[in-house]
């Protein structure tokens, strides 16, 4: 089975991690989980637009803006 794009997004947080020696320190999951948030909150947002301008919304926001732009 292929991880979902979530997956696979841990798993690059998980490398960035290590790779550039942040570490697991309690405060660094502060900032980790307040991104998160405000990235599904940005996603939100630009998925609301999408749907209100293009009327086939998908599960893949890359794919429904390249299909608003090209229309």
């Amino acid at each position: 089975m292929v991880p979902g794009p979530i997956h696979i997004a841990v798993v690059i947080v998980i490398a960035l991690r290590l790779v550039s020696h942040v570490g697991f320190a309690w405060y660094t999951y502060l900032v980790l989980v307040s991104a998160f948030f405000l990235g599904q909150q940005a996603g939100s947002m630009v998925l609301k637009k999408i749907g209100k301008t293009c009327k086939d919304v998908t599960s893949c926001m890359f794919v429904d803006i390249y299909r608003c732009i090209g229309n």
